[in-house]
This record gives structure tokens, sequence and C-alpha cells, in this order.
């Protein structure tokens, strides 16, 4: 079937502003026990949550806002090398707003480790590896216009290095 015109086979949105509440914390707190090792641990808790509702009723809640997550990441230092292992829960976004869809909660799982090489004041090399979305979750991110269609990528790997000179 031909499209008579653009508009035909597209969807158009329009915007307008309105006056809504939002409501909402981020937090994180970070623990840097000294066990007398050369290595320095430390862990780190973190939580944010944002609701946003319109002023109109009849608008209902604010489109594409985050929802409870929270979770930790514990790591390390020791010498030039650096690690994490990092933890996110997000709940389900059941208040995504007038004509969005929920998004489902999800776990991820992402681990981080470098060496930083330092030949000079002026000359390093950074190394780095990198694990993301370990659990190979659907991610489907209610802040995203495309959520339906892709979400995030699934578990990936990464390795390389950076130079400064």
């Amino acid at each position: 079937m031909a499209c008579a015109d653009l508009r035909s086979c597209l969807p158009v949105f329009g915007y307008q502003a309105n006056t809504a509440n939002f409501a909402g914390y981020e937090a994180q707190i970070t623990a840097h026990p000294r066990l007398g090792l050369p290595i320095s641990p430390y862990l780190t808790l973190f939580s944010d949550y944002v609701r946003g509702w319109f002023q109109n009723e009849a608008l209902g809640d604010v489109p594409r806002l985050p929802p409870l997550r929270f979770g930790g990441e514990i790591g390390f230092q020791w010498a030039q090398w650096r690690g994490a292992l990092r933890y996110t829960h997000a709940l389900q976004q059941n208040k995504p707003g007038n004509l969005e869809t929920n998004t489902p909660r999800y776990d991820r799982l992402d681990l981080d480790l470098s060496y930083d090489w330092k030949m000079s004041n002026y000359r390093k090399i950074l190394f780095f590896a990198k694990l993301s979305n370990m659990t190979n979750t659907t991610i489907r991110n209610s802040t995203s216009f495309l959520r339906n269609f892709a979400p995030e990528a699934g578990f990936s790997a990464l390795a390389g290095m950076s130079a400064t000179f």
C-alpha cells in the first residue's frame, strides 16, 4: 500500500509543556575499609528514584522516567590496577505515562578491570577490559523512545587501550 503523503506513513507526535510535580531521591554511600594491606578495597551501595505527575490530572504521569533502582559495587585499587563488580536491580516501571508502555524489572551485572601504566608525567597507557550485562538480561530502558523496538545490548565484552602523550 502506497502512502498518499509522509504523514500517512509515519506517526506524528506533538509535545506541549505542562506544569508537573516531581519527587524523588538519589543516594550513595561508599566505605573504604583499611585492612593494612597494599590493596585498597571499597564497597558502594546506591539507589535512585523519581516520580513525576502532571498537575492536570487528566494528563497522568510524566513519561519516560526511570523506575526505582538500587544496587552495589565492590572494587579495589592495587598500585596501577583497578577493578570493580557492579550489580544493579531495577523494578518494573508501571507508571510510564499516557500512551507509553510498562517496562519489566531487570538485574544487571558488570565487571571492569584496568591497568594504568604511567611511563612519565606526560605519557601513559591505560589497558582495560569490561564485561557488560553479564546476565544477558533483556533490558527495556523506560527512558528510551525505542524501548519496544531496541532494548539495551545483551552480554558484551570489550578490551582495549588508551594512550596519552
